[in-house]
């Protein structure tokens, strides 16, 4: 005979948070972000764990991990995934995570003494079902990147994002996600970010959740400190961001919108005119600078988009890995504007989320 359940015993069963960190030869960095954690308070009637995915770490990852699990008084769980790709770890985490929410953050962050519980109440409460905390750069990096607001705002700033990048998007250093909403998507597509594409792997996600109904609640408040290399922020590595970007958005405009595009290379001998002319125009601007203006980081994010949707559309034809707007990725499946066999919709959201 099995153990009595919690309706039999007459206790009720603590909701549960997940959190989970993807870290690939960050060691240094993890370490101070689990020290971080470490000091997050717990509130009672809640049972956090903490999974932390290893990307195929070469480094001491593995020993900073068992440190911290010796330190604490959390249920940790250690998930390798050898194959590189955020995409990948993450959903390789999220097959032992226990929570009725997952809150998603990042190797190189410091955390409130709130945080957990800021995070996950609006969800465990049924306000939301997906939640966005605020990001923020220290003043330490500010003054040592010398960055301007919009390359704070490229480097998962919250405090530089529109209100409409806000309201609509997902970013994944500090984000939460009910478990029903989760596993209506069923997983990160692991064509997009770091590893992939690169980039989109969080605001796919979002968008999928926000269309079939979900409601999203920002919070930035809630905000957690972005302690990232300052050594990242260079000329180079800003323009493969918009590269990373630009395919990106391509992807999900193609596969999950169905869009496509004509006459790419007239759009893309257009954005070069206009990149030319307008660097003439400023030279200032751009040949002195580590960072780069904002208009040089649009033009090549777009550039990058036109050939993107050029590749993806000469790969596949007019198939798609998504049904228009869908939810489940079946690659090549789809013809453009094509229905998903089940609609999503708010009330399958509610439905799911009820049962999960």
């Amino acid at each position: 005979m099995g153990a009595p359940s919690a309706e039999e015993t007459g206790r009720v069963r603590a909701e549960r948070v997940s959190v989970l960190i993807s870290t690939r030869n960050r060691a240094a960095s993890l370490r101070e972000t689990l020290r971080s954690l470490g000091s997050v308070a717990v509130p009672a009637d809640l049972e956090a764990q903490v999974v932390v995915i290893d990307n195929g770490s070469t480094d001491e990852t593995e020993r900073v991990v068992a440190d911290f699990a010796r330190s604490v008084d959390l249920d940790l769980v250690y998930v390798v995934e050898p194959k590189a790709g955020k995409c990948r770890a993450l959903n390789a985490g999220i097959e032992r995570a226990l929570g009725d929410v997952f809150i998603f953050t990042d190797d190189d962050v410091r955390f409130p003494a709130n945080w957990i519980e800021g995070m996950s109440r609006p969800i465990l409460a049924g306000r939301a079902d997906t939640v966005q905390g605020g990001v923020r750069w220290t003043a330490e990096l500010l003054r040592s990147c010398n960055a301007t607001p919009f390359v704070a705002s490229v480097v998962a700033s919250t405090e530089h994002k529109s209100a409409e990048e806000l309201e609509t998007g997902l970013i994944g250093a500090n984000m939460a996600v009910s478990r029903g909403a989760y596993e209506l998507v069923g997983a990160f597509d692991d064509e997009l970010g770091p590893g992939e594409l690169g980039a989109g792997e969080e605001t796919l996600l979002g968008w999928q959740i926000m269309n079939a109904g979900g409601r999203h609640l920002v919070l930035l408040d809630i905000a957690v400190d972005h302690h990232f290399d300052p050594g990242r922020i260079t000329r180079s590595w800003l323009l493969q961001s918009a590269d990373r970007k630009g395919r990106s958005l391509a992807y999900i405009d193609f596969h999950w919108r169905h869009e496509t595009v004509q006459n790419a290379r007239v759009g893309i001998a257009r954005l070069a005119v206009k990149e030319a002319l307008r660097t003439l125009a400023t030279p200032a601007a751009w040949p002195g600078r580590t960072a780069i203006p904002e208009w040089k980081y649009a033009y090549r994010a777009s550039r990058s988009r036109l050939l993107q949707l050029r590749r993806e559309a000469a790969a596949g034809g007019s198939a798609r890995n998504y049904a228009y707007l869908g939810l489940h990725k079946n690659p090549r499946a789809y013809r453009a504007h094509e229905p998903e066999p089940e609609a999503g919709g708010a009330a399958g959201l509610r439905e799911h989320t009820h049962s999960a």
